[in-house]
């Protein structure tokens, strides 16, 4: 049976970052259990999305040696969470910035989600090559027509909520909320850092040296997005504490004074 170093690690990897994942989304959910609130439900839902891309890639590295037509099918899911995903998150959006906006956006970013998904499922859209340290180990990825899809589905969220959260942070004078909103815009950043890093690892794939770090660090993005997700949305009580006793930075002083 073939094997790939790179694929285990990369298995680990991802399995122990969905771990993580997972107990922040566990705190999202009991949140919503004390408040009942759509947008922590919005939330948590995105969180679960990100929770089932994460650990369908841990199937594809762990088991694709042993049944492609296995990790193919969880190739897709990966995808589909991804869209699931970024869809709960511009739900969550709406519940948050957009309460005003009209939804015939939301509904027609639903609508989309929903048929390229549809889309991706039933068609061939899974390309099969070999890790650099072992060729004949599988190594899938989805086809770049899809990929370039992603990309262009999940920009406008993704920009959208960093921009906002940026401006409102610009506006506040409060410590607290300025705290919470440069978290939310990290882990927007984070998201767009998730598959720039992705792609890059795609270009190098049969670099032995550089491919491995880049895969290892694509799972790194996503973990830190939801821990900057789950401080900065839901703000716990021991940060708020910890934010509203730190001491501003002294004014400069003024020539002539």
């Amino acid at each position: 049976m073939p094997t790939s170093t790179i694929a285990s690690i990369a298995g680990i990897v991802s399995l122990i970052t969905g771990v993580l994942i997972l107990a922040v989304c566990a705190m999202f959910l009991l949140r919503y259990a004390k408040r009942k609130a759509k947008s922590v439900l919005y939330l948590s839902l995105s969180t679960v999305s990100w929770l089932g891309a994460t650990w369908s890639a841990t199937v594809i590295y762990l088991l694709a040696g042993l049944n492609l037509d296995l990790a193919m099918a969880f190739q897709k899911f990966v995808y589909a969470f991804v869209f699931a995903g970024t869809t709960f998150t511009l739900y969550f959006a709406y519940e948050i910035f957009y309460e005003k906006a009209r939804k015939l956006f939301l509904n027609a970013y639903t609508i989309a989600s929903i048929s390229i998904v549809a889309v991706m499922l039933a068609l061939d859209s899974v390309d099969v090559g070999g890790f650099p340290d072992d060729t004949s180990y599988p190594l899938l990825t989805i086809a770049i027509e899809y990929s370039l899809i992603v990309v262009v589905f999940i920009i406008p969220v993704v920009l959208g909520i960093l921009v906002i959260a940026l401006r409102m942070r610009a506006r506040s004078s409060d410590k607290v909320s300025r705290a919470g909103l440069g978290l939310i815009a990290g882990g927007q950043i984070s998201i767009l850092l998730t598959f720039v890093v992705d792609t890059i690892a795609s270009l190098l794939v049969e670099d032995e040296a550089l491919y491995p770090a880049f895969l290892y660090a694509t799972w790194l993005f996503p973990l830190a997005g939801v821990v900057m997700y789950y401080l900065g949305w839901i703000m716990p009580e021991w940060l708020k504490t910890m934010i509203s006793r730190t001491k501003a930075p002294a004014a400069p002083a003024v020539a002539g004074n």
